[in-house]
């Protein structure tokens, strides 16, 4: 029952942090001083893991060439229209 209790406080507090986040990202945004992430940003080039496609490595070998994510590789792959 103690477990229910803290679990219930833990969602409560996760909510409120969502909506203060929430609440500051708009207000930064009223401000002029909050942009988000630049379209385009990528963490290793897309084009780089199509040529590794094209050598014939899967997603997870090329994911660990490019030090990112298996699921970041077949967002790279679908950018490229390599997929």
């Amino acid at each position: 029952m103690l477990a229910a209790v803290l679990l219930g406080v833990a969602e409560m507090e996760q909510e409120n942090r969502r909506e203060r986040q929430a609440a500051g990202i708009a207000a930064a945004k009223q401000r002029g001083v909050y942009f988000g992430r630049k379209p385009g940003t990528t963490k290793a080039k897309p084009v780089r893991a199509a040529e590794l496609r094209r050598r014939g490595l899967n997603d997870s070998e090329i994911g660990s060439a490019l030090s990112v994510s298996r699921r970041t590789v077949q967002r790279y792959l679908v950018l490229t229209n390599d997929g």
